[in-house]
């Protein structure tokens, strides 16, 4: 079974053989013409009046990363294709996986990251925000 980043990884290799998936703020260390970066903005947990639901819902920021505009579209919208209430199923690491129930894609939006110095290009990107619905643990009652 695969990870969150795994699974996005995947994805995003199969838009570009080249692609990678880093947590968000992590740069790659190799020069690399697109890539992927994820983190959770926010977590909730349903409850009820007798105590947990054993279901919970993340939030996600996935931001597709290229040189070219074009190329950063184009992995957005594999990434919609196959996120948007397509994935459900085990994701996670061993120890921590999750039962995913359903993944919704919230909105998305267009970003640049401006180069700091002459010497460098600047990145195009496409923020996704995606919600995933699943099963946690609860505590015995």
């Amino acid at each position: 079974r695969q990870s969150l980043s795994d699974q996005l990884r995947s994805i995003a290799q199969g838009a570009f053989a080249d692609a990678d998936c880093f947590p968000a703020g992590v740069s790659p260390a190799r020069a690399m013409q697109r890539y992927v970066t994820c983190q959770r903005i926010s977590s909730g947990h349903v409850r009820h009046m007798a105590g947990g639901s054993a279901l919970a819902s993340g939030r996600y920021q996935v931001t597709s990363w290229a040189k070219k505009p074009a190329d950063a579209a184009v992995l957005a919208e594999r990434l919609r294709e196959r996120l948007d209430n397509g994935r459900r199923g085990g994701i996670g690491e061993a120890g921590n996986l999750w039962a995913v129930n359903a993944i919704f894609l919230e909105s998305d939006q267009d970003t640049f990251d401006t180069p700091t110095d002459a010497t460098q290009e600047g990145w195009h990107g496409v923020i996704q925000d995606v919600t995933i619905w699943h099963e946690e643990s609860t505590t015995p009652q």
